[in-house]
């Protein structure tokens, strides 16, 4: 009985290890490709909650926050595309907590 416990949660940790190690990669390829850091995401390991802010310092009145406002609702209007495409990463990339708990993608404006 007492190996089945050790066994079951060097499991868990190990599932739990795999999961830390791809939500990295899984946040550095989505914001990757933002030039100047105009895409900066954060995703929360427990709970698989993936917030991508849009923005960052861009003056009031300007094009360019016109351009962020635009990007930051065809996300919004996307975002359940971004949610199947990183629960295929999560199923390529074999991360069986992710494959559990699926990703949800929440877009925020702001820094």
């Amino acid at each position: 009985m007492r190996k089945l416990i050790w066994s079951m949660s060097l499991l868990v940790v190990l599932i739990f290890g795999w999961h830390l190690v791809q939500v990295s990669h899984v946040a550095s390829e989505i914001a990757g490709e933002s030039p100047d850091g105009l895409l900066r995401v954060t995703i929360n390991p427990v709970t698989n909650v993936a917030v991508i802010s849009v923005g960052g310092d861009v003056p009031e009145n300007s094009m360019e926050r016109m351009a962020v406002e635009i990007l930051r609702r065809a996300l919004a209007f996307g975002h359940e595309e971004l949610e199947r495409e990183m629960a295929l990463m999560a199923r390529e990339r074999l991360d069986i907590y992710a494959m559990i708990i699926p990703y949800r993608v929440r877009v925020t404006s702001g820094s």
